[in-house]
């Protein structure tokens, strides 16, 4: 399956989707003016992914977002319920990023793990290398 990279852009995160390195990462910004439009094709991709494979071993993906706009956020929770509703869904590891000193995206990734039904690692951006960083994706 082909990678999907989309560039960030003013008001859209940088999208990293390499499934041939095991890459699924999403940081930066997200308050697109149109959230379905910018986040469709992410949720066609996956759907696509999960098809063409057998998943037996973990998939992490990766969340370092500054700010989530509300209507970004729902767009996430689509994406999140989809990976609820795979077979394998057990298999799946959700890394969500946070700033100790900002504790929107704390609060907004233990929003998520309250009603998606996914693992969660909540991790430390000062105590980690960024993910963006640590892969080679900047």
């Amino acid at each position: 399956m082909n990678a999907l990279i989309i560039e960030a852009g003013q008001y859209t995160p940088k999208v990293v989707l390499k499934p041939d390195e095991q890459i699924f990462c999403f940081f930066g910004n997200s308050f697109p003016v149109n959230p379905t439009d910018f986040y469709q094709p992410i949720l066609d991709w996956f759907s696509e992914f999960f098809k063409s494979i057998d998943l037996t071993d973990e998939l992490i993906v990766n969340f370092d977002f500054d700010y989530i706009n509300t209507s970004s956020s729902k767009q996430i929770a689509y994406l999140l319920m989809f990976f609820e509703s795979l077979t394998a869904k057990d298999k799946i590891l959700i890394n969500w990023y946070y700033d100790p000193n900002e504790n929107d995206m704390l609060e907004t990734g233990e929003k998520y793990l309250g009603y998606a039904n996914l693992r969660f690692k909540f991790t430390d951006k000062k105590n980690e290398t960024p993910i963006q960083i640590a892969l080679n994706l900047i």
